[in-house]
Order: structure tokens, then sequence, then C-alpha cells
């Protein structure tokens, strides 16, 4: 009889052994792949980031070149993986401002199919009008709503780019802690 009952403890005990081994293993596993698309995302960022900057640079020195837009492929650009994370960072972050992480696809979304359109309809409008000089002169006149529309499109890529550095600089650090959110 205590031959049995020593079996039966011996099988609990390594049924429960078994089940935390798998729990933990899952877990680690799942820590992985979090880590794994954190990475992802810092590399996403980077290159939207870039393109961003490099846009911005553009308009502040008013220079007759189209926006960057490459690395934009729509929204799923950025994973629903690494989306995921962004907003479990997110939440942790106690952001008040316009441009919060959580919605990090429809500020992008905004800069490239809003903003670049806006900076290649000047750039058309140059091409059109025979005399540049003219275009110019109004673009020195600050009231234009033109010359306002690209000072709004300016201070809109310069809280993106605050807005990407912060969420890269997040995922990075997610990128290496171990038990990553």
């Amino acid at each position: 009889m205590e031959d049995c009952s020593d079996k039966l403890i011996t099988a609990v005990i390594g049924c429960i052994f078994g089940i935390i081994t798998y729990i933990c293993t899952r877990k680690l596993d799942k820590w992985g792949h979090k880590r794994n698309y954190s990475s992802l995302g810092v590399t996403v960022i980077d290159s939207i980031l870039k393109e961003i900057e490099e846009g911005l640079d553009i308009m502040k020195k008013e220079q007759k070149i189209p926006l960057p837009k490459e690395s934009w492929k729509g929204e799923k650009t950025i994973q629903d993986e690494v989306m995921l994370i962004i907003l479990a960072l997110s939440k942790s972050e106690n952001k008040a401002e316009d441009f919060s992480p959580n919605e990090i696809k429809r500020h992008c979304k905004h800069y490239f199919e809003i903003i670049t359109q806006h900076w290649q309809k000047i750039l058309d409008d140059l091409v059109l009008y025979k005399d540049l000089q003219k275009i110019l002169k109004d673009h020195e006149d600050k009231n234009t709503e033109v010359w306002q529309n690209i000072q709004k499109d300016i201070e809109y890529a310069e809280n993106l780019i605050k807005m990407l550095k912060s969420t890269k600089s997040s995922l990075k650090e997610n990128s290496k802690k171990c038990c990553p959110k």
C-alpha cells in the first residue's frame, strides 16, 4: 500500500513539476517574442523617424524637393504586435498631450499622407507659376495662408518627432528587460 501511495505522490509531484515547467517555458517564450517585437519596433520607428527628420529639415529650409516617404506603407508599417507593446508601454506613462504614443499610426499617417501632399502641392504650384519671384516673395510674407500651413506642418512634424523618440526609447528599454511588457 505504501508503495502505491509513494508512486502516486511521485506522479503528482511529477505532474506539478511538468505543469510549472510548461508554464515557465511558455512565459519565457512569450517574453522573448515581446523583446523581439520591441526591437522590431525600434527599427521601424528609426526608419520613420529618419524620414520625418529629413522632411522637417526640407520644410524649414524651404527646399524645393519632395518630402521623403518611402518607409510608410500604410498603417501596416507598424505591425499590430508592435502596436500592442506600444499600447502597454504608453499605459504606464501619464501622457495628457495631443501626441500620445497610442495614436502613433494616426499621427504617422497624417504626416505621410497629408503633410507630404501639402508640400507636394506647394512644389507643383511653384512649377505652374512662371513668376517664381512672386511666389517666393509671397512666402516671405508670413501672413499668407500657404506660409501659415507650412508652419503648422513644421510644428506637427516636430511634435511627431518628439513622440517617436520617446516611443523608440521606451521600446528600446523594453527590449532589454527580462520580463518585457
